[in-house]
């Protein structure tokens, strides 16, 4: 299994708009990522369902923005808040930004 507080967590997993979470490509890192995603249960609805949510927000507030500002945008997604914490879906939201535009 994957832990979420290992640094390249977010390079086993690829996030669709839909919400979804998937096994990298990745010959040596998407069985892994399949048992992480299978024993955490981070493909059920209600997951999908808010990561759906917080990607259709922050595509929202790229409407208007430039590419340069865009990738700001998802650069600014891998940070840790002023309370040291991780915006919720952070990886998800970065994942699409830095892939789709």
């Amino acid at each position: 299994m994957v832990s979420p507080l290992e640094i390249t967590c977010v390079d086993f997993f690829k996030y669709p708009a839909s919400g979804e979470i998937q096994p990298t490509d990745n010959p040596g890192k998407k069985a892994v990522a399949a048992t992480t995603i299978k024993k955490l249960a981070l493909d059920i609805d209600k997951l999908q369902k808010m990561r759906r949510v917080a990607i259709d927000a922050a595509l929202l507030a790229t409407e208007g923005l430039t590419e340069i500002e865009i990738k700001l945008l998802a650069e600014g997604y891998e940070k840790l808040d002023v309370d040291g914490q991780h915006t919720p879906f952070c990886a998800a939201i970065s994942y699409l930004l830095k892939n789709y535009f």
